[in-house]
């Protein structure tokens, strides 16, 4: 019915999150946030708790993936990389222990998409490796 569903209790209320086209995958990630991979070929971010008028509030949309998006998952302890002043590229100790959730993608083009929530989820921050034959 191109709804993802947030079920905040045992009444089966919670925020309806509305997509054009149908939703194949889903998945939450800390801070109240939903993913959700569709048809269209779009991640897209939802802020569970910011249900306005029955529906969480869009946070982010990801139209990187450009076929239809087949799952989606958290990523624990995602590494980041901060700049340390230092050589290019050089990752100093403290971004080499600083961990942030992230959110794995796979479509039909056999493409898997990581996003770090150090990025802000955002889609220039996306790493994609390919996974096809």
């Amino acid at each position: 019915d191109k709804t993802a569903r947030v079920w905040a209790g045992s009444d089966g209320s919670g925020p309806v999150l509305e997509h054009p086209v149908a939703v194949n995958g889903v998945c939450g990630l800390p801070g109240a946030l939903v993913a959700t991979g569709s048809g269209d070929g779009a991640v897209r971010l939802f802020d569970a708790k910011a249900a306005g008028t029955g529906g969480g509030a869009l946070v982010r949309e990801c139209g990187a993936c450009g076929s239809p998006v087949r799952a989606v998952c958290a990523v624990p302890g995602l590494p980041t990389r901060a700049p340390t002043g230092g050589q290019k590229g050089e990752e100093s100790s403290a971004a080499a222990a600083a961990c942030r959730a992230g959110l794995a993608a796979v479509s039909n083009d056999g493409m898997l998409r990581i996003w770090s929530g150090a990025d802000g989820w955002a889609p220039a921050g996306c790493r994609a490796v390919h996974c096809g034959g």
